[in-house]
């Protein structure tokens, strides 16, 4: 190998060195640049702490000779790793990954318009506010960096927007990490940049409008951006996407702060493509958490009253006894989650059905709210039912005697009372107006004897037996 041989290569690197140096120190404010930002940017960037920095870089820098495979996705290459369909890729160092990536509808919001973004080429408008706080990689963020060249990036790990398209994940100490890549390629965007956050709390959106030309001027991007409150989900709408080629290669997914984390759909990172109405989301995974239950209140009722055709009075005055028990609606629990289909479902513990009686005493009902992923969550309530119905008693016959032979006082079985009650265990018992036992003779005159039914909740009722004693003279013989 000649002497020139051997030293040229030395040379090309050198040339890249010197170029890379050229490129960092040439940094100015944006007011530098042919192509600055109107005055009114210049104002909001006065009132929001926005400001932008424009990059210097040689077209050695900015489009760099590319090896004939230009379809190549970079050294690390597409993983294996299928998140969503087979048309979806991810490289990921992580244990788990952080997001799932989904093909999706192509239903673009409407064009953003309200805030103007960057309109230089290769510069990055910085500090632009989300109105929100949006949670990326798991860090969360409230401002988000703007490139000309189609990313945007948080924090100072995004804060250099060149230029076409690298490969991702790429942990290279560049300052171009922590970014979403939405047409990462050489452009130029003019004032076809514009973002505006929609919406209320906790449900707001972060839009960005990105339409621009390439900077050769033969492809170009017209696509949205939407990031979203809560959800914190990334999602791109493509209307249609082209570059030029071998020297502008295309980038489109996201990437961590430490260039060690990619999601990406296979086929778009570092690689020449077109896209046309396509849409694709990027989900962190949703922490599941177990439902809230709020059962109903708890209720106290009592018995049900007897009745005839509807008519209670009847029924009393035909003693008649209701139930021991009451029938009770006990309405539905309030169930609060963080997904749909969520089921619930309520149990007694004397294993009954839910519209079945319930009857005199404590039941518990266990509401059992069970969302899609398994987790579950019981509360319980009562219903308590009390026997408010007395029960009814049927004294004796009244009944009239003689005092017994040479006595002054008679001997009388006086028969026994009948009660009935809507719940078991009456006990029946006895009071005489003369205050004696009821075993024993009956003084001559009347007696009241009060028969009384008690049960098992102390209600009572009674019924009067008379007891009539007369005198018991000899015959009279004329």
């Amino acid at each position: 190998m000649s002497r020139s041989r051997r030293i040229a290569p030395r040379i090309r690197a050198l040339i890249a060195a010197v170029a890379a140096i050229a490129a960092v120190s040439l940094i100015s404010s944006c007011a530098d640049h042919p192509l600055a930002p109107s005055s009114d940017q210049t104002s909001i960037a006065d009132s929001l702490g926005i400001y932008v920095v424009v990059s210097y870089y040689p077209d050695s820098i900015k489009n760099p000779p590319l090896p004939p495979d230009t379809n190549s996705v970079g050294s690390r290459g597409i993983s294996a790793t299928v998140v969503a369909s087979p048309s979806v890729g991810a490289f990921s160092e992580a244990a788990a990954p952080s997001y799932t990536v989904s093909p999706i509808a192509f239903a673009p919001e409407a064009a953003a318009t309200v805030n103007k973004g960057v309109n230089c080429e290769d510069c990055v408008m910085f500090n632009v506010p989300l109105g929100f706080n949006f949670k990326f990689f798991g860090n969360t963020y409230s401002k988000i960096n703007i490139s000309s060249n189609g990313i945007v990036g948080f924090g100072s790990d995004m804060s250099d927007g060149c230029c076409a398209g690298a490969v991702i994940p790429l942990n290279d100490g560049s300052s171009r990490n922590n970014l979403i890549a939405v047409a990462w390629t050489d452009l130029a965007p003019s004032s076809g940049i514009k973002y505006e956050t929609r919406g209320t709390i906790p449900n707001r959106r972060w839009v960005l409008q990105y339409n621009a030309n390439e900077s050769a001027n033969v492809g170009g991007v017209s696509m949205q951006l939407i990031l979203y409150e809560g959800s914190n989900d990334i999602v791109m709408y493509t209307t249609s996407l082209y570059a030029a080629g071998r020297t502008h290669l295309l980038t489109q997914g996201i990437e961590d702060a430490t260039g060690t984390e990619a999601y990406f759909v296979s086929g778009r990172v570092h690689s020449a493509f077109r896209l046309t109405n396509d849409g694709v989301k990027f989900s962190p995974p949703v922490t599941n958490y177990a439902p809230v239950v709020t059962p109903p209140p708890n209720i106290s009722v009592t018995t049900a009253p007897p009745s005839v055709g509807g008519d209670t009075r009847i029924a009393l005055t035909l003693h008649l006894t209701g139930a021991c028990a009451a029938t009770v609606n006990p309405g539905v629990p309030t169930v609060i989650d963080d997904a749909d289909g969520v089921t619930t479902t309520g149990a007694r513990n004397d294993g009954l059905p839910l519209d079945a009686a319930y009857p005199k005493g404590v039941t518990t009902i266990t509401w059992t709210a069970t969302d899609a992923g398994g987790l579950t969550t019981t509360a319980t309530q009562t219903v308590t039912v009390t026997d408010g119905e007395s029960p009814s008693v049927t004294a004796p016959s009244n009944i009239s005697a003689r005092t017994d032979v040479g006595a002054l006082t008679a001997t009388v079985v006086v028969g026994e009372a009948t009660a009935a009650d809507n719940c078991p265990n009456v006990t029946i018992s006895t009071s005489r107006s003369d205050n004696l036992p009821l075993s024993a003779t009956f003084s001559i005159g009347v007696t009241t004897i009060q028969w009384i039914a008690t049960d098992a909740s102390g209600n009572t009722n009674s019924a009067n037996q008379k007891i009539t004693v007369v005198g018991n003279a000899p015959p009279v013989v004329t």
